[in-house]
């Protein structure tokens, strides 16, 4: 059905031009000076739109889609969080930067930074320097914690960070250097599992994949954070409902609450479509929707 609309509205955009430059050309002879003018533009206006219409028609995307609202969307919220962020680390001191978490989101912030440039029908180019600028961010922090640590000869610590930075080198390269070559041979394969595997839009060997699988590890990564948090407070104090309303930012948590909701919509209608990110950003929904609940109990209910 879909290849016959496209042939149709390939049709009809060909015949529809051909007919405008042949109505062009007679009238050239009989019309000068202003009334050119006005054709001429009149014309290139035509054509336009049959440009338009031929890439939707081929696309499948029209101007009713809500592609472009939540990828604007998405980006909007990324981009406050980014801001917020900023903030937050303008205000640290050098010994409370976590040096593994800021290596972390240096590969969450560049894995999406790229998914987002690749995506169709519209590369989210706001979204992806959004990420950019956040890897940016984080990598000025990993400087930071080092020379901290180099400062206050932390030489234990500073080892453990310098085998952590190593090692994601190592396994980034590993994977660009070893990566084409491995797609290639399964392809080949006949196996057609391994076949599959290899093709598939999404799969192992593309950047559809690994991105959502660093946010689920930065989700999994922060759930145990907050878990871990609860048993300390939950220890120390009276509070039976969970952390108490300083030990949680509710914009912060308002944003990430938005940002969910965005992202868990964006990857449905992004081809192709991303049912793994959209997963992992529902869990991010239902945890910050469990933190705004703890805030609300811990100021106005207990």
């Amino acid at each position: 059905m879909m290849m016959m609309v496209s042939q149709r509205g390939g049709m009809v955009g060909r015949n529809y031009r051909a007919g405008l430059i042949r109505r062009h050309s007679s009238n050239n002879g009989t019309n000068n000076g202003t009334n050119n003018k006005v054709k001429e533009s009149t014309y290139e206006t035509h054509l336009s739109y049959i440009r338009k219409a031929e890439h939707q028609v081929k696309t499948g995307i029209t101007s009713d889609t809500p592609v472009e609202f939540w990828g604007t969307a998405s980006a909007l919220v990324g981009w406050s969080l980014t801001g917020a962020s900023f903030y937050d680390w303008s205000q640290m001191q050098s010994s409370q930067i976590s040096g593994t978490s800021s290596l972390v989101l240096v590969v969450y912030s560049s894995l999406m930074a790229r998914w987002a440039y690749v995506i169709a029908p519209i590369p989210n180019l706001i979204l992806s320097a959004c990420h950019m600028t956040n890897a940016g961010l984080q990598m000025v922090q990993l400087v930071r914690v080092i020379q901290y640590k180099i400062k206050h000869r932390l030489s234990r610590k500073l080892a453990i960070l310098e085998r952590n930075i190593a090692s994601t080198i190592a396994i980034v390269a590993a994977s660009l250097a070893l990566g084409p070559g491995l797609r290639t041979r399964w392809m080949n394969s006949s196996i057609q599992k391994l076949k599959q595997v290899a093709t598939a839009e999404g799969g192992l060997f593309t950047i559809h994949f690994w991105a959502p699988i660093s946010q689920c590890v930065m989700f999994l990564g922060s759930v145990l954070q907050v878990e871990q948090q609860r048993t300390r407070t939950n220890t120390t104090s009276h509070h039976q409902f969970g952390d108490p309303s300083d030990d949680i930012n509710l914009f912060q948590s308002t944003t990430l609450l938005l940002s969910g909701i965005c992202m868990a919509r964006y990857s449905l209608l992004v081809k192709p479509v991303n049912k793994l990110l959209c997963a992992v950003n529902v869990g991010v929904i239902c945890q910050s929707s469990l933190q705004l609940a703890r805030k609300f109990h811990a100021d106005y209910l207990s």
